[in-house]
């Protein structure tokens, strides 16, 4: 049976921390700790194949642009300056077995992450990360209804790109698409809306928390839960009626 490593406290070898553990951190740090130290996950969801399916045939189509060095239409409607960027570590970052890492030497956390695309501004020949994100809303799409964690998300991929000592532009983008409701017929396709978002990434948070992440993990003590975590509030309402 696999069993999940364990963070033990002192350890000499590098332990493995990814950005959904971070984003599990900044969500519950009990759950965190819970997780990482005792073994004990959350429970889990169903998994997100069709999710999956759909953004594998987004990045296949971005890759044929790449593969001709031309401006996809996405990509013309941001910046007709922008292409799809070439770094021979690339499909290595993007594959979950292998991803971008970080050794940060000072707490021995080997920092983690898979990232979804690089642009390239032929301008300014900086390279832009990218986030494509898949959902399925009636109401109308803008900047403001996206979750706040996502640009967290590429700001940590951003730091981990910047150690690679890359350069990288200091704006990250994100293409949201959204699957249309307003037909009756299915016809064995679905059909999107595409929205393209900019924002500065900051990663000026990163250094603080991983050190704040490593002195948790270095306690004993059971942080207490987060006062909006759902799965901890379910598990004090059970132990109040058992």
């Amino acid at each position: 049976m696999w069993k999940k490593k364990l963070y033990v406290k002192n350890n000499l070898s590098p332990y493995s921390l990814n950005r959904t553990k971070i984003d599990l951190y900044f969500d519950c740090k009990k759950c965190f700790y819970l997780d990482l130290r005792k073994g004990v996950r959350r429970p889990y969801g169903p998994p997100l194949v069709l999710n999956n399916t759909v953004n594998h045939i987004v990045k296949s189509e971005f890759d044929k642009y790449r593969e001709s060095q031309c401006s996809h239409p996405i990509m013309k409607e941001f910046d007709p300056d922008i292409i799809p960027g070439n770094h021979d570590k690339l499909e290595s970052w993007r594959n979950p077995l292998v991803g971008i890492k970080h050794l940060h030497k000072e707490t021995n956390l080997q920092l983690t992450g898979i990232i979804n695309d690089l642009w390239l501004n032929t301008k300014e020949n900086q390279f832009i990360l990218v986030d494509y994100k898949f959902t399925s809303k009636k109401e109308s799409i803008s900047e403001e209804s996206l979750w706040s964690g996502h640009w967290k998300q590429l700001s940590f991929y951003k730091y981990l790109i910047e150690k690679q000592e890359i350069k990288i532009s200091p704006i990250g983008i994100i293409v949201l698409f959204n699957g249309k409701k307003n037909t009756n017929i299915f016809d064995k396709k679905l059909e999107f809306s595409s929205y393209i978002f900019s924002n500065f990434l900051d990663t000026s948070w990163v250094e603080s928390e991983i050190w704040q992440i490593y002195t948790l993990l270095q306690s004993d003590s059971i942080p207490y839960p987060s006062s909006n975590c759902k799965y901890c509030k379910y598990i004090s309402i059970v132990n109040r009626v058992s």
